[in-house]
Protein backbone atom coordinates (compact mmCIF):
# COMPACT_ATOMS: atom_id res chain seq x y z
CA UNK A 1 0.00 0.00 0.00
CA UNK A 2 2.72 2.47 0.98
CA UNK A 3 4.73 1.74 -2.16
CA UNK A 4 1.68 2.16 -4.42
CA UNK A 5 0.79 5.50 -2.84
CA UNK A 6 4.41 6.70 -2.97
CA UNK A 7 4.49 5.85 -6.69
CA UNK A 8 1.59 8.22 -7.36
CA UNK A 9 -1.38 5.98 -6.68
CA UNK A 10 -4.45 7.19 -4.83
CA UNK A 11 -6.93 5.51 -2.56
CA UNK A 12 -10.39 5.40 -4.18
CA UNK A 13 -13.27 5.91 -1.78
CA UNK A 14 -15.68 3.49 -3.48
CA UNK A 15 -15.32 1.07 -0.59
CA UNK A 16 -16.24 2.06 2.94
CA UNK A 17 -13.60 2.10 5.65
CA UNK A 18 -15.47 -0.82 7.20
CA UNK A 19 -13.86 -3.10 4.57
CA UNK A 20 -10.29 -2.01 5.40
CA UNK A 21 -7.74 -3.53 5.82
CA UNK A 22 -9.09 -6.60 4.01
CA UNK A 23 -10.18 -4.75 0.85
CA UNK A 24 -8.97 -1.52 -0.79
CA UNK A 25 -9.42 0.10 -4.21
CA UNK A 26 -6.44 2.02 -5.58
CA UNK A 27 -6.01 4.04 -8.77
CA UNK A 28 -2.90 5.03 -10.69
CA UNK A 29 -2.41 8.61 -12.00
CA UNK A 30 -4.20 7.66 -15.26
CA UNK A 31 -7.27 6.55 -13.31
CA UNK A 32 -6.86 2.79 -13.80
CA UNK A 33 -8.19 0.99 -10.75
CA UNK A 34 -7.06 -2.13 -8.95
CA UNK A 35 -8.59 -4.02 -6.03
CA UNK A 36 -6.18 -4.96 -3.28
CA UNK A 37 -7.39 -7.84 -1.12
CA UNK A 38 -5.58 -9.11 1.95
CA UNK A 39 -5.99 -11.85 4.54
CA UNK A 40 -6.25 -9.28 7.36
CA UNK A 41 -9.43 -9.04 9.44
CA UNK A 42 -11.27 -11.76 7.54
CA UNK A 43 -13.64 -13.62 9.76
Amino acid sequence: MDAALAAGGTLVSLVSDAEAPSFWVLANPEGNRVCLCTWQDRG
